[in-house]
């Protein structure tokens, strides 16, 4: 059972990615450069990273949490 989380996660993944909209274009483009959708969501990432000046990948994300937590109501 070691490995079960493992697998669970890596099915959430593929569910997450594989039922979202921009997955058949991403999907092409990956092979079309002749790399998997993670290399292609990495490479994105890091772009990102870059554009915004962003020291770590984690810093993109650090306003989430608490964008997330303002209630509308």
């Amino acid at each position: 059972m070691a490995e079960g989380g493992q697998s669970a996660t890596g099915a959430l993944l593929h569910h997450v990615l594989s039922t979202h909209a921009a997955y058949p274009e991403a999907k092409q483009t990956a092979a079309k450069q002749n790399m998997t959708m993670f290399e292609l969501l990495n490479k994105h990432l890091e772009s990102l990273r870059v554009r915004e000046k962003s020291p770590t990948l984690a810093h993109l994300t650090r306003y989430i949490y608490r964008m997330s937590r303002i209630s509308p109501f």
